[in-house]
């Protein structure tokens, strides 16, 4: 390091003339000095420097905040680390807003009154030399400019983006009026009656370097302080406080001195910062999602928001104790700047990086967003908060019935907060976090697809619940809630019938108005009339069928395809879905060859992992299907069979009547339909096409109907 000078601000720190400063960790060093005080005070050099100035501030950043201190370099760091405590005006830059919906406009004020710095006759008339030798600093303070800063933090909440930038042009406009206003006037002078409106709406937060009795909290408040400031450093100064400082190294005045071996690169210092800001920006947004009026209905999300929010908090704080372990000896010489790199490197390796907060959140927020489209979808039906709140209605002896719009899946692990929280328990010292001991893990490749990913069947069961509840409206025995109960059986959503305050079911289908009667297609050309276009799920198609370049025929081949890891796809059985989820009447037909096929539907909760029978088409309660080989047709479903007795053929025609609750398979040929099986179940959820292939070479297409 060179031997110059340096300047740093004082931030709310009482140093003065002579006092040693250690700049490898940012103290000053009390009651320790080179000469005693009236040695110290003989021969000062001091001079008056009078100067006013404000500022307003329309940013909230770290950035903008050191920017107003003049900080920069090793010192922020030091911030960031939190080795310093800061101190009067200096608060301000740990003054940070907990919402992004929030309008911060800052007026700053700052004055400085005197320059006072030491000659060089003292500099060279060293009284007590040991000081050299005890290693506990590297500068001493020679110089110091005296005066005081306040910062005015107006704020108001607003509702949107549209709004902030509105009410940001308002309050700047009005803050601008501040030091306008002449000295022994009244604080509304200059305010409109639409600006007296509008002041009421903000509020003011106060950090400075002066004494005053009660601190602002609105603006005519602050208005009157602002007038108050000039007064109050004294008629001559003399309440002034240190706002910079000049530290001089001591190794220009003994090589015996500790000095600072290096300065933290701008660079590092603003990868440090990216770092804080983004834990800062993840906490505050999900504080605003917390305040959502929709979370505050569905308890379980905000307790996983909070958890989230406690998590950052706690890296936060164990990412500065690293850093606070790290600088000084950096600064010192012991180590390299390589060791605060590890430290960005561990974050970077570790699941606290930005891209992996912002995922999870923006998960949230999706969440939060259908909660909040199917609640004002069912508007006027209250929403049970709590198990009390729903235990209150299934027992009021003034209702007979309860018909309960049911959220199933809000109730499940999150990999992600397990993952957070095993690396902290892992992380129990900073050391921990510098040498990056502690791997991400638990987050595979594939996660699972949140509950409303897959929605289909969730908007029929709202449609269901709004009809019902539109027919039923006047029925004062009848009462129509929305709640959430696990309930893995029906996942997304479900209508809960109760009676009495006991369940009926869990998955009451109500009856509403029938369609009319429609009969039973008879001829090709009948059936032809429900003809639907389907498309390979290319999400779902397990490696080893081959998909053609129109992605209409598959192929078993023996060979793995290399399509991407993807939680919908199928890992064991050749199967694929097709993309759409049938409710209605629908017909298509599907062309096969080789050894054996199957061709029926499934939920879209098939499974999709393992060699057992929740994921093989047929054999479980989530899927129908048609084996078709050259000997003949079986149907099975839930592992049963049923032998067809029939000649296969290498078209079969597939008929879905959802609603009457029928799935029927034909042999076609050109010239005609055989009727082969049809099954019937209470289909509750769309139902998906399906196709396997049993053995290598079967293949299977999706014919083109007209």
């Amino acid at each position: 390091m060179d031997t110059k000078s340096i300047e740093i601000a004082a931030l709310g720190r009482p140093l003065r003339l002579g006092m040693l400063y250690d700049c490898r960790n940012d103290t000053f060093i009390p009651g320790v000095t080179l000469w005693d005080r009236e040695a110290l005070m003989k021969d000062l050099d001091v001079s008056v420097k009078p100067n006013t100035e404000f500022k307003i501030l329309a940013s909230d950043s770290l950035r903008e905040k050191t920017k107003a201190f003049n900080v920069r370099g090793s010192l922020k760091a030091s911030i960031l680390g939190g080795i310093i405590e800061l101190g009067g005006s200096a608060k301000y830059l740990m003054d940070t807003s907990p919402s992004s919906r929030h309008c911060r406009v800052t007026l700053q004020y700052s004055r400085t009154t005197r320059f006072e710095q030491l000659t060089m006759t003292q500099l060279g008339q060293v009284m007590y030399e040991k000081v050299f030798e005890q290693h506990t600093a590297t500068h001493v303070v020679t110089a110091v400019l005296y005066g005081a800063q306040a910062f005015f933090v107006f704020d108001q909440r607003t509702s949107d983006k549209k709004e902030k930038k509105n009410v940001a042009g308002g309050l700047k406009a009005l803050i601008e009026k501040i030091p306008k206003i002449p000295i022994g006037s009244r604080g509304e002078m200059g305010v409109t009656e639409e600006d007296k409106e509008n002041i009421q709406k903000f509020a003011c937060t106060f950090h400075g370097d002066f004494e005053i009795q009660q601190n602002p909290s609105n603006y005519l408040e602050a208005v009157e302080v602002y007038r108050m400031l000039p007064s109050l450093l004294g008629e001559n100064g003399e309440k002034a406080v240190p706002v910079r400082v000049w530290l001089y190294p001591l190794k220009s005045l003994d090589p015996r001195a500790a000095r600072l071996m290096r300065e933290i690169s701008e660079n590092l210092v603003s990868q440090i910062e990216t770092v804080l800001v983004q834990c800062i920006k993840a906490s505050r947004r999900s504080w605003d999602m917390q305040s959502d009026s929709t979370v505050a209905q569905f308890s379980i999300i905000k307790e996983k928001l909070h958890q989230f929010e406690s998590i950052m908090a706690q890296y936060k704080t164990k990412f500065q104790k690293a850093l606070s372990e790290i600088l000084p000896v950096i600064r010192g010489g012991e180590q390299e700047e390589q060791a605060l790199v590890n430290l960005l490197q561990s974050h970077s390796e570790s699941p606290f990086t930005n891209s992996k907060q912002k995922k999870w959140l923006d998960e949230k927020e999706s969440e939060i967003n259908i909660l909040r489209s199917y609640t004002d979808a069912m508007k006027g039906i209250p929403v049970m908060s709590s198990p009390s709140d729903l235990n209150s209605i299934l027992f009021n002896p003034e209702i007979d019935t309860v018909i309960c719009f049911t959220f199933t899946s809000l109730v499940y692990k999150e990999p992600y907060l397990s993952v957070l929280t095993h690396y902290l328990w892992q992380s129990k010292t900073s050391d921990n976090l510098k040498q990056n001991s502690a791997p991400v893990n638990g987050l595979s490749k594939e996660e699972t697809q949140p509950w409303f990913a897959s929605s289909d069947m969730m908007r029929v069961t709202l449609q269901w619940f709004i009809e019902y509840a539109e027919a039923n409206r006047d029925n004062k025995k009848t009462q129509f809630i929305i709640a959430t109960v696990s309930d893995q059986s029906s996942p997304g959503a479900s209508i809960r019938l109760y009676r009495h305050g006991k369940l009926v079911t869990p998955a009451f289908r109500p009856v509403l108005k029938p369609d009319p009667p429609v009969p039973m297609p008879r001829t090709r050309d009948q059936f032809l009339q429900y003809a639907c276009q389907l498309t390979p799920d290319l999400e779902t198609v397990h490696r080893r069928l081959s998909v053609s370049e129109r992605n209409i025929e598959m192929t078993r081949k023996k060979e793995k395809m290399p399509y991407p890891d993807h939680p919908e796809r199928f890992e064991w059985h050749p199967q694929v879905l097709c993309r759409e989820g049938l409710t209605g009447r629908c017909y298509w037909e599907v062309e096969w060859s080789g050894k054996g096929v199957t061709i029926g539907v499934a939920c879209r909760g098939i499974g999709r992992k393992g060699k057992g029978y929740d994921s093989c088409l047929g054999h479980n309660d989530k899927s129908w299907g048609l084996e078709c080989r050259g000997s003949g047709y079986s149907v099975w479903h839930n592992n049963n069979e049923t032998v067809i007795p029939v000649s296969s053929s290498p078209r079969v025609g597939v008929y879905l009547d959802w609603v009457g609750g029928t799935l029927s398979f034909y042999s076609v040929s050109p010239d005609s339909m055989l009727h082969l099986h049809t099954l019937e179940a209470i289909f509750t959820e769309p139902l998906y096409p399906a196709l396997g292939a049993k053995d290598n070479g079967c293949s299977f297409s999706l014919c083109q109907l007209e």
